[in-house]
């Protein structure tokens, strides 16, 4: 990733938490696990917000940024994911939520 793309990802992060997307996630066994609650959410309980896509300019790669909330848990907060090579950017317990989007 570029300079500038670095640059632009840690700039929307600080966005987001400044809007109260405070709470961290990370993708396991197909559901979203927030690491301050040390709790999973499935599918039905939570709501993805906003999508930011940041392309690799080294690669067809590309990091995307998701601001995520939980009506049942009361949190906001952030998912950031970033590829291997040759797997897919979007994890697939977020790609059924993210056909919002695509309209």
């Amino acid at each position: 990733m570029s300079k500038n793309a670095t640059h632009a990802v840690v700039d929307k992060i600080a966005d987001l938490q400044k809007r109260g997307f405070s709470s961290d996630f990370v993708v396991m066994d197909n559901q979203l696990f927030c690491t301050q609650q040390k709790i999973f959410l499935s599918n039905d309980e939570f709501d993805i917000n906003e999508v930011y896509s940041f392309p690799h300019s080294s690669s067809r790669n590309e990091t995307v940024l998701f601001g995520i909330t939980s009506e049942q848990y009361a949190i906001k907060g952030i998912l950031l994911t970033q590829p291997a090579p040759q797997s897919p950017s979007v994890p697939n317990v977020l790609f059924k939520k993210m056909g919002k989007f695509w309209h």
